[in-house]
């Protein structure tokens, strides 16, 4: 009985093992891009949750972002193999690397690797695109203010 017992023991610990090896393996296949990677790859894409939130990053820089009903526009850079965020259009900016396998994308941090922005890349999902700056402000809501 008890051969029996440690040949069950042996065959679960086995499964385990593969199974944890097969997991690690999946779990690290994103890569990170280069400044020229994140350029092709970002421009005219857009970045979502699919749920909460949309990034669209426009391929002149311009970025429109769509989260839970509120729509800023900013602007978007690449800049030492990192993307650089301003999504307020304030000069005050974000950077991060950008880690892709597939669709699905990771925008993180250099300071702070556990905790990256998932999501996926495609097209992006405006029904009509605004043909200009100005169009764009106005979808957006954005008035011109006059004193």
């Amino acid at each position: 009985m008890s051969t029996v017992v440690n040949r069950a023991a042996r065959v679960c610990t086995l499964m385990l093992l593969i199974f944890a090896a097969s997991s690690s393996a999946k779990a690290d296949t994103f890569r990170k891009l280069t400044g020229g990677q994140i350029t092709s790859k970002l421009g005219g894409m857009e970045f979502t949750d699919e749920v909460h939130w949309r990034e669209v990053y426009e391929r002149g820089g311009d970025l429109r972002s769509y989260d839970t009903g509120k729509t800023r526009i900013g602007k978007w850079r690449v800049a030492a193999d990192r993307v650089c965020v301003d999504r307020e259009g304030t000069g005050s900016e974000d950077c991060y690397q950008l880690w892709i396998e597939g669709n699905r994308v990771e925008m993180r941090r250099e300071s702070d690797q556990r905790d990256p922005a998932p999501g996926i890349l495609r097209k992006p999902t405006d029904p009509v695109k605004p043909k200009s700056k100005t169009e764009l402000k106005k979808a957006c809501g954005h008035q011109r203010r006059t004193t």
